[in-house]
């Protein structure tokens, strides 16, 4: 369900998501982005997730978070959890042979700055509340994502 029609937002004219963002005040900017999010990556993940929790059959699917595979304190544990989901009879696979970050590089971030990012978070929860009805808070905790690793959460 897209948001966009309820909310008056500046048009895009032909510009890319990455230019709007960049041209447009900050709750504009996330509102764009958090319409996309919903429509193009939480809704498939939703409506799989409803299948799972409704255990219909022939729907194996295992949720992992982007930060349980890209950082290294979770990739281990991570990985060896996949594993054991893909074959649960057992595998000779020595999850620290697989080619791993050694680093945490945040390559999933709009920025590195923690006061940037600290900040774009504060205004989601803002927007998520107004426009969106909580939707972002309750797929994070069903989901248990979105977590900062320094916040301890």
């Amino acid at each position: 369900m897209s948001h966009i029609g309820v909310i008056d937002l500046p048009r895009a004219n032909n510009r890319s998501l990455c230019s709007y963002l960049a041209e447009e005040s900050v709750e504009h900017g996330m509102l764009a982005y958090m319409d996309v999010a919903f429509n193009r990556w939480y809704q498939p993940l939703v409506d799989n997730w409803k299948l799972v929790r409704e255990k219909v059959p022939m729907n194996h699917t295992m949720f992992v978070c982007y930060e349980q595979l890209s950082h290294p304190k979770y990739q281990l544990e991570t990985m060896g959890l996949i594993l054991g989901w893909l074959f649960p009879s057992g595998h000779n696979v020595d999850v620290r042979e697989i080619a791993l970050g050694t680093t945490y590089n945040g390559a999933h971030s709009t920025s590195h700055d923690e006061t940037l990012r600290s900040t774009l978070k504060d205004v989601i929860k803002t927007l998520d509340v107004r426009y969106f009805g909580g939707q972002v808070e309750f797929l994070n905790d069903q989901f248990g994502c979105g977590k900062s690793q320094n916040d301890g959460k």
